[in-house]
């Protein structure tokens, strides 16, 4: 008799060993695959995170990229117009005839289209001097004006969308100093 019981104790262990073998363990290894899985799935939002970021990033550097050519361009652009206006002021200075009044319409309709893109003359006789806006080409001495008063424009000075394109030439007032 003892023999049968510890045969039964046996197969009673085997049993239990397998009953929750096949029990515990699917469980145990769907938890593990929940787990698993869900670590792939934090790897691949990392990633995806990643990627957007450089994405991100391309798309501003490529932004500021166009940003600055379409600056380059348009400045490009003012400096042309302000070159054929210099072309049209000399012109006119020199031309004495009937066509300076066709000169003076033209240099009026580009001034017009310059001040339509916010290009605007930064000089202008009678201002004060300032060295920032202004290159001195030249002095002369009246003691009636200012010193460092603008006395003569020679070459218009721009500013476009607050940004100086270029410095007015111009011949201010020397009030007995030395240059």
């Amino acid at each position: 008799m003892k023999e049968v019981e510890r045969y039964l104790e046996e197969i009673e262990g085997y049993f239990e060993k397998n009953i929750s073998f096949n029990i515990e363990n699917p469980l145990a290894l769907k938890v593990e695959n929940i787990n698993e899985s869900i670590e792939e799935i934090a790897l691949k939002v990392e990633k995806i995170k990643v990627t957007e970021e450089e994405f991100r990033k391309t798309l501003i550097n490529e932004y500021k990229l166009k940003e600055r050519i379409r600056k380059e361009r348009e400045k490009k652009v003012v400096l042309s117009l302000i070159s054929i206006l210099d072309n049209v002021e000399y012109f006119f200075k020199e031309e004495k005839d009937l066509n300076k009044r066709r000169v003076s319409l033209i240099k009026k309709l580009i001034k017009r289209e310059l001040g339509n893109a916010n290009i605007r003359s930064i000089s202008k006789v009678g201002e004060l001097y300032n060295e920032e806006y202004h290159m001195c080409i030249g002095y002369l001495e009246k003691m009636d004006k200012e010193d460092k008063e603008i006395l003569e424009v020679i070459r218009e000075g721009y500013i476009y969308r607050g940004h100086l394109v270029r410095q007015a030439e111009v011949i201010i007032n020397n009030r007995g100093r030395e240059e």
